[in-house]
C-alpha cells in the first residue's frame, strides 16, 4: 500500500525541480534586495543629477555674478573715462587761455588798449588828475602808458604800484578797474565750462561706453 510521506516542508516544482519553501523565501528576499539595490541606485543617480543641476545652477549664478561685476567695473571705468577726459580737456583749454592771457599781460597790449579807449570815450583832459594803479611787476607798463597818453594829456598821469593783481585808472569820480586774475577766471568759465565742443566730445564718450556696456548682455 502506498503511503504519503510527510516531509515537514512544502515542495514546489519549477521546470521539473523540487524547491523547498525556504529556498523560495530566500529567492524572494534576494529579489527584494535586488529591487532595493536598484531603487537605491536610482536614488543615487537622481541625487547625483540633482546635485549636478545644483552645481550647474550655482556655476551659472557665479558666472552671472562675475559678469555683473565685470559690467559694473565697465560702468565705473566709463564714468572715470568721462571725468578724466573732461578734466583733461579743461586743463588743456585752461592752459591755452592762461598762455594767451599771460602773453597779453606780458606785452601789456590788452590793458594799453583798454586804457586808451577809456580815455577817448571819457574825453579826459589835462585839467583833471589821473591816477593809474598797477601791480608791482608792471613798471614797464607804466612807462608805455605814459608814452601813449602824452597825446591826450599835457602832464603825465600819477603812477601807483601795489602788491595785488588789479589794474586801475582813476579820474575824479570815474574809475576803471581791471583784475587780471578775475578776468582770466571769467574767460576760463565762459570758454571751458560752457564749451559746447567739450559737451559733444563727452557725449561721444558716453555713447561709445554705453554701447560697450550693452554688448555685454
Amino acid at each position: 500500500m502506498h503511503e504519503n510521506i510527510l516531509t515537514g516542508f512544502e515542495l514546489n516544482a519549477i521546470e521539473d525541480t523540487l524547491l523547498t519553501r525556504d529556498y523560495l523565501a530566500k529567492k524572494k528576499r534576494v529579489r527584494n534586495i535586488d529591487d532595493a539595490v536598484k531603487y537605491g541606485a536610482r536614488q543615487i543617480i537622481n541625487n547625483a543629477w540633482l546635485q549636478a543641476e545644483e552645481i550647474k545652477r550655482k556655476a551659472f549664478n557665479d558666472g552671472f555674478e562675475t559678469g555683473l561685476i565685470y559690467c559694473i567695473e565697465h560702468i565705473v571705468n566709463y564714468f572715470n573715462a568721462v571725468d578724466k577726459e573732461h578734466a583733461r580737456l579743461q586743463a588743456i583749454l585752461q592752459q591755452e587761455i592762461l598762455d594767451v592771457m599771460g602773453e597779453s599781460f606780458r606785452d601789456n597790449t590788452l590793458f594799453l588798449h583798454v586804457v586808451i579807449d577809456w580815455y577817448k570815450r571819457n574825453n579826459v583832459d589835462s585839467g583833471v588828475e589821473v591816477i593809474i594803479s598797477l601791480p608791482q611787476h608792471q613798471k614797464s607798463l607804466a612807462e608805455k602808458l605814459c608814452a601813449k597818453l602824452r597825446t591826450y594829456l599835457l602832464s603825465e598821469p600819477g603812477i601807483v604800484f601795489h602788491p595785488h593783481s588789479y589794474y586801475q585808472v582813476k579820474r575824479g569820480d570815474q574809475l576803471l578797474q581791471f583784475d587780471a586774475d578775475e578776468f582770466t577766471a571769467g574767460m576760463i568759465y565762459r570758454l571751458v565750462d560752457n564749451n559746447e565742443e567739450i559737451g559733444e566730445r563727452l557725449g561721444k564718450i558716453s555713447a561709445d561706453a554705453l554701447q560697450k556696456i550693452h554688448s555685454l548682455f
